[in-house]
């Protein structure tokens, strides 16, 4: 088991040839763990490498923490964003390490056949900083990175609600977008397959989608829960079960909120395909058709509309809030998702993993609700 941190992990962000993956924890540290390990440890599993730039960079306080973390893509380089407001684009090196015998080998014999493992090549070696920015707007809540032909791409969300960008090739900001006050503080945000849209969830359930080529927001709503929208994912594909689609690819979004709650959302109509839940102790054994509605109804989008000016806010005049509720400044409920990873494919292997407040690792089948199990936990 990872107990190296000394406080909450937030988020994983895994390498894109999967030699390692890299934990976001509130003591202030990012860690390097190696894949290799885990066959390994026995199930010791140790870390390689302890970023603490974040805390160390003004000679802060162990109290910083780190909110997120994310991969930049084709590379093992490393985005992270902490509560000081800074922003470190950070490397992971890695040496060849080729052993000199192998179990089943002869190390005098260096014809003598043996099998070759991947990490025999490589090991994680140290890290070294490459950026650092201080936006000097509040916490760093919410990182992600993409790449265009012309660009590497990498976006952050601040605590005063501004989405900024920035082209790790020339340091210049190719677009900021500005998140309306009165839809609460951003805490998740996802960048859409084709890099020209965003969808971002708030503390209020507001997930607004962004076209990222004109900084404009096009569509608008608010989860039924009105809990906060703690994680997203997107995927451009078409879902097995979903019959209306006709088995056409289609753009859906994948959400993390309120209780043990993950959803599959069609971005373009705005509808829940499915759901999947925990039940709580107390309804472990019950029949499904005494359960409690909000444990069997699939969660809803309340599309709200956009003011036809920029300035004007939303919920004014008709007030738009009126149906929801947007004076209930709800805590995040627990447990809780706190993070999510997944496949989805035509050939019908399509799976979430999720991690949550109550330590548990989940695996979701999208296919086959009855495979669905508890991992760890």
């Amino acid at each position: 088991p990872i107990t190296e941190h000394t406080d909450a992990i937030v988020r994983l962000a895994l390498s894109q040839d999967q030699s390692f993956f890299v934990t976001a924890s509130h003591d202030g540290t990012s860690r390097v763990f190696e894949l290799r390990q885990i066959e390994e440890s026995v199930g010791d599993l140790r870390s390689c490498v302890a970023y603490a730039g974040h805390s160390s960079a003004d000679n802060q306080s162990s109290s910083v923490r780190i909110n997120d973390v994310a991969m930049i893509e084709n590379s093992h380089s490393v985005a992270t964003g902490a509560s000081n407001g800074s922003v470190h684009v950070w490397r992971v090196d890695q040496v060849s390490s080729k052993r000199s015998s192998l179990p089943g080998g002869d190390s005098s014999n260096p014809s003598s056949s043996s099998p070759t493992r991947y990490h025999d090549q490589s090991r994680v070696s140290g890290s070294s900083v490459i950026r650092t920015i201080h936006p000097r707007e509040g916490e760093v809540l919410a990182v992600s990175h993409f790449n265009t032909d012309t660009a590497s791409i990498l976006v952050f969300a601040t605590q005063k609600g501004t989405i900024h960008s920035w082209d790790l090739r020339c340091a210049s900001e190719p677009f900021a977008i500005n998140l309306r006050p009165e839809l609460g503080y951003l805490t998740s945000m996802t960048v859409g397959h084709d890099r020209n849209w965003m969808c971002a969830g708030t503390n209020r359930g507001c997930l607004a989608l962004w076209d990222v080529r004109y900084q404009k927001i096009v569509r608008l709503w608010q989860h039924s829960s009105a809990a906060p929208i703690s994680r997203l994912a997107t995927s451009f594909t078409s879902l097995r079960r979903d019959k209306s689609s006709g088995g056409e690819a289609r753009p859906h979004v994948f959400m993390g909120c309120g209780q043990n709650e993950a959803s599959v959302f069609d971005i373009l109509q705005g509808t829940c395909k499915q759901c999947f839940r925990v039940l709580g102790s107390d309804f472990c054994y019950v029949d499904q058709t005494a359960l409690p509605p909000q444990y069997v109804s699939l969660p809803r989008l309340h599309e709200i509309p956009i003011p036809s000016h920029s300035q004007r806010p939303v919920f004014s005049g008709a007030g738009a809030f009126d149906c929801l509720a947007y004076n209930n400044r709800l805590p995040p409920p627990e447990p809780r998702i706190m993070s999510l990873i997944g496949r989805v494919g035509s050939n019908g292997q399509n799976f979430l993993l999720t991690g949550g407040s109550d330590c548990c690792i989940r695996y979701w089948n999208l296919s086959s609700p009855s495979k669905c199990y508890t991992m760890s936990g």
